[in-house]
């Protein structure tokens, strides 16, 4: 009686935005548990280094959509495209200079 189907999930084409989201909590870990003299050059490391991972993750995976693999994901409920994932690299590069920005402008400790 039981006719749930578990969708199918392709994790290696939401390998961006993963990593973004695994960022974001580890940058809370590091707000409760690293101690305050080292907390913002670990915070600053992640915040510059989780976008330079996505943007890596971003191109390996238009190299894969240009050859041919376009694919919707997630039960048909997200796409991967070229527009899809160009818009995701705009936004790591946004939030890359941002974050620089960011970090030049905050008082050392």
């Amino acid at each position: 009686m039981n006719s749930f189907v578990a969708p199918e999930i392709q994790w290696a084409a939401l390998s961006p935005i993963l990593v973004v989201a695994g960022a974001a909590i580890l940058g809370v870990l590091v707000a409760t548990f690293v101690p305050a003299s080292s907390r913002r050059t670990v915070q600053v490391f992640i915040a510059l280094a989780a976008p330079l991972a996505a943007l890596v993750l971003i191109a390996w995976r238009f190299n894969l959509v240009v050859g041919g693999s376009e694919s919707t994901l997630v039960a048909g409920q997200l796409a991967e495209d070229g527009p899809t994932l160009v818009f995701q690299a705009v936004l790591c590069l946004f939030a890359l200079v941002g974050f620089a920005v960011m970090a030049s402008k905050l008082p050392q400790r």
